[in-house]
This record gives structure tokens, sequence and C-alpha cells, in this order.
């Protein structure tokens, strides 16, 4: 009793970044019976998909032979093409770190400066009889000098 049963195709519909994609799977469909199916069941084989990934500025090293057999040296002058782009990295990270320590002692300098400004034109005017003027300069400078502390140590702390 072999029946033949006419071609049913299975139409997967998927959308994706490139647009609409239909795959079509086209496969005759019949009964199996259970025999039939443990039977196809023991004979399947299981295949083990092996995925690597390598991330770098210079190919996986297992590529080196497949470069070198296309361009004599390339490996080389894509290591010596690395070696400099990190050296150029190093030497960004070094001009930028020490402009912002220069840039962290000029704020306290700066700083400094306009807190004795304060502190002196607070003596002058309290000499003049300007007690609350005088108090004004002092509590300007007290404030700023105390939230400039805690706020450091905030940041200090993230």
């Amino acid at each position: 009793m072999n029946q033949e049963h006419p071609k049913e195709t299975k139409s997967n519909h998927k959308n994706n970044a490139l647009g609409d994609v239909t795959l079509q799977n086209s496969q005759p469909q019949r009964a199996i019976s259970d025999e039939e199916n443990s039977a196809e069941y023991a004979e399947r084989v299981i295949a083990l998909k092996k995925e690597q990934s390598f991330s770098g500025p210079v190919p996986h090293p297992s590529h080196a032979e497949h470069y070198e057999s296309i361009l004599e040296g390339s490996f080389d002058r894509m290591l010596s093409m690395a070696e400099r782009e990190l050296n150029h990295q190093q030497t960004l990270d070094k001009f930028s770190l020490e402009a912002s320590i220069q840039d962290s002692k000029s704020g306290r300098l700066y700083g400094l400066i306009a807190l004795v400004a304060l502190i002196i034109a607070a003596v002058i005017t309290g000499l003049y009889d300007h007690e609350i003027l005088a108090g004004a300069f002092l509590t300007t400078g007290a404030l700023g000098t105390i939230s400039t502390l805690v706020m450091g140590r905030r940041q200090k702390n993230n």
C-alpha cells in the first residue's frame, strides 16, 4: 500500500532588516508509523556546530599562513600596524591624563586666589565699617569652599 501524496509546500515568512524573506521547504507529507519514526530517529546524525569568534586589531593567528600565502610579509605588516596604533592610543591617553591633571591644578590655584581675594575684600570692607558687606564676602568664600570640598568628595566616591 504505497500511496503517493501531492507535495505540500511549507512557507515561512520572515521580516528582517534587509526586507521580506520567504523560505520554502518542499517535502512530501505522508503518514509515518511509530516503527518507522523510531528507526528514522535512530539513524539520524546529530550535527554539532562549532563557532569561534575572534576580535582584535589583527586576524586570528590560525589565518596567518593564508595571509602570508597571498602576500609575503603581510602578517608582519599587520602586526606592525597594530603596534603603531597601540602606541598612538597610549600617547593620546597620556596627553589626556596630563591635561586633566593640569586642569585640576589650575582650578585649585584659581579657586585659592578667588578665596584669598574674598577674604581680603571682607577685611578691607570690615575696616571701613561695612560689616554686612564683609559678612557677605566671607559667606560667599566659605560657601564656595565648602561646596567644592563636598562635591569633590562625592565625585571621588562615585
